[in-house]
């Protein structure tokens, strides 16, 4: 099992986002629980590490949320 680490500001965006698109609370749970319990996510996620030059999240891992309504990002 891994242990995700979560920012502070992820309270507040998360209840942001949340007000905004409800409908990806139960995708985000999943993809979280995923990430836990095996280190990776489903390809329809994709999921993939960033690596851009001085970049500030460099080797985050970025995938999308869309539930086919709205494309959330999260690092």
């Amino acid at each position: 099992m891994y242990t995700i680490k979560f920012e502070r500001s992820l309270l507040s965006d998360y209840r942001r986002i949340m007000r905004a698109h409800p409908f990806i609370k139960h995708e985000f749970e999943v993809a979280m629980r995923e990430l836990a319990e095996r280190g990776e996510l489903p390809e329809m996620y994709g999921a993939h590490v960033l690596d851009n030059p001085g970049g500030n999240y460099n080797g985050c891992i970025d995938f999308h949320l869309s539930e086919g309504k709205a494309d959330v990002v999260v690092l």
